[in-house]
């Protein structure tokens, strides 16, 4: 029946609409493509809309929508065809309802309702709510007002209003408030003559908002009002030696590059403090009589290490140690990007740097150093940036065998020189020299040097560092058969023994900056 009667009202619009038919009322609603006039190309548009084989603009839609029910339907396009040959007024549909009396709906509390003098429609609406005073109030006894409509005159509630005197202040009495500290001034009752005292609440005077590096303080103290905002960086944002970052929200560069980060050690006289643990592990394997000097070997091998050892070749051109105290030393990062070391830029808690302290260490005197004071240091959000240098080898024979250890072994190496008074690097005294031909070494050592700076996320400013090394030596070692005749020494090839023996030597130093932490 449906298709049907779409098909017929089609038809008709088909047929009709070769000519414009005068609109009996050429009103806006109706008039679909807004020519000034309804016509079958109207009906035509709202019908085609109605099976949505047209989009029409809001506009249209409401000029469409004859019946005002939100949608455009096959009714409203039938209205519209009857208009467009005069068998239709739609100005009834298209008027403001005109209700000469309102009376409030029994039941609900919230509404009012009348009939339309033009279309006889009854219209239902909600209360227009306004306020108006039944009893004034006085200085000391309290009012009443009504919620009422504005419009029916139905009353929705009654209210108390507050007895209060109407209080004005009294010129000459006034304590100005300042940043911190509450003013007050006198008042009096312009009705009564009551008088009483008023408090001025402190305020501070804002200045200009916070940014990423100024934070917002007040004009006439200067106290901080809101902190400095920090910089804003791309996710997975990353330094290079030489080149930095910018912000996001403000477009400066907010980190620098390597050398410019670690080298503001350098330029601010930052006092540090800090402790090392440093640890030496002997590993041999040895066979024949070379086997009865292990325990000798592991003894000048692995020395006291309070101190630690050298870090890597790449240790004086990094600022280190002492160095982050000499304001103005020749020592700073000059680093380059050729040197291939990997940089790794993280933002980071605070909390969890804390936590990754130990309790306590004991110093090179002896003395336990508690720590859990430093661990309750109040530390937000901060950078954390991981320096990975490339590996060194050093030596591959005796005499760099040689070369290596005493270079990165240099705290050790005098106890290894005099060692059964020979030297057992390889390069014997002139005195020993039949011993060098008895014992052969060959080998070297591999160096690594990972460093760990933390840097306050706004300021930039260093709070630790921590130098992380190990050293591997790692030497092959053949002893040659010696013999005695008639008080000459005699060096045969017959081994007498052989075996390899490596030495871990691992140094981690942490640096704590003054300005943050305070032993």
């Amino acid at each position: 029946m449906a298709k049907k009667l779409l098909a017929t009202l089609l038809a008709a619009v088909m047929a009709l609409s070769a000519a414009a038919i005068p609109a009996f009322a050429a009103g806006k609603l109706g008039d679909v493509d807004n020519d000034g006039e309804i016509t079958s190309g109207d009906a035509r548009l709202a019908l085609r809309a109605s099976v949505q084989l047209e989009s029409l603009t809001p506009e249209m839609q409401q000029r469409a929508d004859i019946d005002k029910n939100g949608e455009v339907e096959s009714s409203d396009a039938r209205m519209i065809l009857r208009a467009s040959v005069r068998l239709e007024d739609l100005s009834r549909f298209d008027h403001t309802h005109e209700v000469a009396a309102w009376t409030p709906v029994d039941g609900d509390p919230e509404s009012h309702s009348g009939v339309c003098a033009v279309c006889g429609e009854t219209v239902t609406e909600k209360h227009t709510v306004a306020t108006r005073i039944v009893k004034e109030s006085t200085c000391t006894e309290p009012g009443e007002a009504e919620e009422y409509c504005s419009v029916c005159g139905y009353v929705i509630d009654t209210v108390e209003v507050p007895a209060a005197h109407k209080f004005v202040p009294v010129e000459g009495t006034e304590i100005p408030a300042t940043c911190t500290e509450n003013g007050s001034r006198e008042v009096q009752c312009s009705v009564c003559g009551e008088k009483d005292t008023e408090t001025i609440p402190a305020a501070h005077k804002p200045g200009p908002d916070a940014t990423c590096t100024v934070p917002q303080t007040c004009t006439v103290c200067g106290e901080t009002l809101s902190p400095m905002l920090g910089h804003v960086y791309v996710k997975n944002a990353a330094i290079t030696v030489t080149k930095g970052i910018r912000c996001e929200r403000c477009g400066e560069i907010g980190l620098p590059g390597f050398n410019d980060l670690v080298n503001v050690l350098k330029k601010e006289n930052h006092v540090y403090s800090g402790f090392t643990y440093a640890d030496a592990t002997f590993d041999s394997k040895l066979d024949g009589t070379l086997k009865s000097l292990e325990g000798d070997l592991s003894e000048m091998m692995t020395p006291d290490m309070e101190d630690g050892l050298g870090y890597s070749s790449l240790e004086r051109r990094i600022p280190v140690t002492d160095d982050f105290n000499l304001v103005g030393s020749d020592n700073v990062s000059e680093l380059t990007e050729e040197d291939n070391v990997t940089i790794k830029l993280e933002q980071v808690s605070g909390v969890d740097f804390l936590a990754s302290l130990p309790d306590a260490y004991e110093d090179p005197n002896g003395r336990e150093i508690d720590l859990t004071g430093l661990k309750q240091t109040q530390l937000g959000n901060v950078f954390k940036v991981t320096v990975s240098f490339p590996e060194e080898h050093y030596g591959n024979g005796a005499d760099n065998a040689k070369e290596s250890a005493i270079a990165h072994l240099d705290s050790s190496a005098s106890m290894i020189t005099s060692m059964m008074s020979f030297d057992l690097l390889g390069g014997a005294a002139e005195e020993d020299d039949i011993l060098s031909q008895i014992l052969k070494f060959t080998g070297g050592a591999t160096s690594n040097l990972e460093v760990v700076y933390y840097f306050d996320s706004l300021m930039n400013a260093p709070i630790a560092a921590v130098y992380d090394s190990d050293v591997l030596l790692e030497m092959k070692i053949t002893m040659f058969q010696d013999d005695e005749e008639k008080g000459k020494i005699i060096i045969t090839n017959v081994i007498a023994g052989s075996g390899t023996i490596k030495v871990d030597y691992m140094t981690k130093s942490y640096f704590f900056f003054d300005d943050y932490f305070n032993f």
